[in-house]
């Protein structure tokens, strides 16, 4: 809770920073431009006003995608096994981004980025070697906040900009696999104490998430702005764990599970876009 705190702290200190900084240039509008001497901004604006080299937007707002994970692996090694069904590979993210312009360089803007999203099958019928009626479930899900850098390129069409940069990040993938039979009346006893057929598992690995990314944004309004990018998510994993902390062994058969695939998102911001 104080991390999210902390953020929106930050979040409304760059916004403070930048409408004052926007507000210092606007006043020295009125100053006479020294045309004595040849200016870097001419290289891009003789002649044709479309081209704006300076980046100067700032918002935040909500993200939704696809990711296109490659889960071959997880599918024939865990979820054959467990629900004889293969899990889908289009996993469906949402998250949030925000980001300001980095003070120091043209045209690089920084920011803050969390996602996550699930692929799921529930409530599948089995049996157990003893003939009992269950029900089983199995969810894949990968979660993961970063950094982002961008770079916009010194191109503007019409309130749009173009941008190449990367997320970097860090997360996780849990595997939940769930085995359950109905109660005829519930006893905390015979839930931990006496052999059960209700098994529940949550496996874990760590991840670092590298997503280089190409972003097209459009600000029709000075204060909405729509994003459509493309991307390719790399992720490499730590040991898998079992139950948040115990040690599995050999994971030969979780070796190949990761997150890495093909990303498509578009979101929505609001912010100060002029």
């Amino acid at each position: 809770m104080k991390s999210y705190k902390c953020s929106l702290v930050l979040l409304i200190s760059a916004f403070i920073l930048s409408t004052a900084l926007a507000q210092t240039a606007s006043a020295q509008t009125g100053i006479d431009r020294d045309t004595t001497h040849f200016n870097d901004e001419d290289i891009y604006n003789e002649g044709n006003s479309a081209f704006a080299p300076s980046y100067n937007w700032l918002g935040g707002g909500f993200v939704g995608g696809i990711l296109l994970a490659d889960l071959s692996s997880f599918n024939t090694k865990v979820a054959q096994p467990f629900i004889h069904q293969n899990l889908s590979q289009t996993i469906p993210m949402l998250g949030g981004h925000f980001f300001i312009p980095f003070p120091f360089i043209k045209n690089i803007r920084v920011g803050g980025v969390g996602a996550g999203g699930k692929s799921q099958i529930c409530c599948v019928n089995d049996t157990v070697s003893a003939g009992q009626p269950v029900q089983r479930t199995l969810r894949y899900s990968v979660g993961y906040g970063g950094v982002t850098v961008d770079y916009s390129l010194p191109i503007r069409i019409s309130k749009c900009h173009i941008l190449v940069g990367t997320e970097l990040g860090f997360g996780s993938i849990d595997i939940y696999a769930k085995q359950a039979a109905s109660r005829t009346a519930f006893d905390i006893s015979s839930e931990f104490n006496a052999p059960t057929t209700n098994i529940t598992h949550t496996y874990t690995s760590n991840i670092i998430v590298i997503k280089p990314q190409v972003t097209f944004e459009w600000a029709p309004l000075s204060f909405m702005m729509f994003r459509a990018s493309a991307a390719y998510q790399v992720t490499s994993g730590s040991t898998w764990k079992a139950d948040e902390d115990v040690p599995l062994g050999n994971t030969d058969n979780l070796k190949s599970v990761g997150a890495s695939g093909f990303v498509a998102n578009a979101g929505v911001y609001i912010g100060l876009f002029q």
